[in-house]
């Protein structure tokens, strides 16, 4: 009788992925319960066939690490830290997954700063999450792509225009700035930039100027890989 493995590869990646689980499981403290998760992987995996042999262990691995996508939270209400990610099981996956992304959250921040309002400490809270982040992303040697996102709901909008954007937008450079440190055998790339509001209304001078620095930090990133020859 025909063993699995005497299938062709294409039948068994494609019975690999039918394993797939689209129930997100979270990336979170363990002292921490799930609204205050640091991000979620795209989809979950049976995992138990990793543990039948060792070529199916590293063919099914390919599927659940390499195809799937990693989110971290860069959250201006959440404290991220790279420390979970020398515990098991993270410190075992780190090594594997090539697709990330980088989801923010900072509109409260934004909006106070670009209305003159009295100050906060999201900008340093989000800012040290990215640092974090990249940390955690330095770590993971087979990662080629990470994604920026900013996507957000608001319960308001506002109505005059903001008096300080341009220094906004400096800010906004500033929190982005460490992703300049991250290999250059990775790819970065602008994904949503959408704040969503209960009225409806979208794209504000706030999220133009986060997307223009996403440029901005993506091009210098590319630079530097000419640079160096890649």
């Amino acid at each position: 009788m025909s063993s699995f493995l005497s299938l062709p590869l294409e039948i068994r990646f494609h019975i690999y992925r039918e394993l797939r689980s689209f129930k997100s499981p979270l990336i979170k403290s363990p002292f921490q319960d799930d609204s205050n998760a640091l991000g979620y992987c795209s989809f979950g995996f049976q995992s138990r066939i990793l543990e039948t042999n060792r070529q199916i262990f590293y063919e099914a691995k390919e599927v659940f690490y390499g195809e799937n996508y990693w989110t971290f939270f860069a959250s201006q209400r959440n404290q991220f830290s790279s420390i979970l990610f020398r515990m098991e099981p993270m410190v075992l996956t780190l090594p594997f997954i090539r697709r990330a992304h980088i989801r923010f959250g900072m509109f409260d921040w934004l909006f106070r700063e670009s209305y003159g309002l009295t100050p906060c400490a999201y900008g340093d809270i989000t800012k040290t999450n990215v640092e974090e982040i990249c940390r955690v992303l330095l770590t993971a040697p087979a990662l080629r792509t990470i994604k920026i996102i900013w996507t957000e709901t608001c319960t308001f909008f506002p109505e005059r225009r903001p008096s300080e954007l341009d220094s906004v937008r400096s800010l906004i450079f500033e929190v982005l700035r460490p992703l300049l440190a991250l290999p250059t055998t990775t790819d970065l790339q602008k994904s949503n930039i959408m704040v969503a509001y209960m009225n409806g209304v979208k794209a504000t001078d706030m999220e133009l100027g986060f997307s223009e620095c996403v440029d901005e930090v993506i091009a210098l990133h590319r630079s530097t890989k000419v640079f160096r020859g890649l």
